[in-house]
């Protein structure tokens, strides 16, 4: 699942227009996370997932637009983690590392067309194993990400550009197995 805290600036036709913002529906999405275990308290991670589809919707001075696209774009993390201590069969850890989102499509909405450009942004997490066996654990963490995308569109006759900078906190929920 992933929360989306939005912030932005938008112009049209050129100029800007201060009251005028964009936000983020939350959304949940299906992930899978490979990890390597490097040392005993290092590992490294590699994350991506399903194509998840969210709404942009008009906020401030674009509020009578609605819904101005929506968008399907996918995200891959590599990341580190340290795993400092042992609780007997709990392991916490803390991590960061690179984010790339993509965007694969945009269709309906009050916008005719959207164009966003895909970007890289640092991540930071936070979260927790409780080993079951040996091999099969389950987890929790929680992943602060920083983006920004720049995006173009037309509403209407009228060219739109906007500075989007989601930031969004994701929480992941799973099972982990130990080869």
């Amino acid at each position: 699942m992933a929360s989306y805290r939005t912030t932005g600036r938008a112009s049209v036709a050129g100029q800007p227009v201060p009251g005028a913002r964009v936000a983020l529906g939350d959304v949940s999405f299906a992930a899978l996370e490979l990890g390597w275990r490097i040392a005993p308290d290092w590992s490294v991670s590699f994350a991506g997932g399903l194509p998840p589809t969210v709404a942009l919707h008009g906020r401030g001075d674009f509020a009578p637009q609605g819904v101005l696209r929506k968008v399907t774009y996918g995200s891959v993390m590599l990341g580190a983690q340290y795993h400092p201590l042992s609780f007997g069969r709990f392991e916490p850890f803390v991590g960061g590392g690179l984010s790339y989102t993509f965007f694969l499509r945009t269709r309906g909405g009050s916008m005719s067309e959207l164009d966003i450009a895909d970007n890289f942004g640092p991540f930071l997490q936070a979260g927790g194993q409780f080993r079951i066996t040996d091999d099969l654990s389950a987890f929790v963490d929680a992943r602060k990400t920083w983006l920004s995308f720049d995006a173009k569109g037309m509403a209407g006759p009228v060219p739109v550009r906007v500075t989007v900078d989601p930031d969004p906190v994701s929480v992941m929920l799973g099972l982990s197995y130990r080869f």
